[in-house]
């Protein structure tokens, strides 16, 4: 009766730390889906739909607001993750992005390097970006 009971605890415990692991595996799936998501808004100019991505945390202020009619000729020719980091906890993580772009008419490639902060809500389970939109426009006038 006693073996009984030991093993039962045993199988509680391994069966706890399954559901933990597969709880960060899907957690983890979905900040890639997300990114992915968001890469491929960006890359297709689908920049008022990548907006919706942006959530700061609560108490942390609002993002700044696009102007999406001087983003209309902006195209990106690459994106490129160049490191991600993530939080111990698995609720924060920041990315490190390369992108280059150009203006529709100047065919000339700017660079801009973005970090993004992104948060993920056990409420909502989903992760947010909680960082501005990159600056594109600004970025193009540093360079003149």
């Amino acid at each position: 009766m006693r073996r009984r009971g030991l093993l039962l605890a045993i199988g509680v415990l391994c069966g706890l730390g399954g559901c933990a692991a597969m709880q960060s595996t899907k957690r983890m799936n979905r900040l890639q889906d997300r990114t992915n998501a968001y890469r491929a808004l960006l890359r297709w100019g689908q920049y008022e739909d990548a907006t919706h991505y942006i959530v700061f945390r609560p108490g942390t202020g609002k993002p700044e607001k696009v102007d999406l009619e001087a983003m209309r000729p902006i195209r990106l020719a690459s994106y490129n993750v160049i490191e991600q980091i993530v939080a111990p906890d698995e609720t924060e993580a920041t990315l490190k992005v390369v992108m280059t772009y150009y203006h529709e008419e100047s065919n000339v490639l700017h660079t801009l390097r973005d970090t993004q902060y992104w948060w993920y809500s056990d409420e909502d389970e989903r992760w947010f970006l909680g960082t501005d939109f990159p600056d594109f426009i600004g970025n193009l006038h540093k360079g003149r």
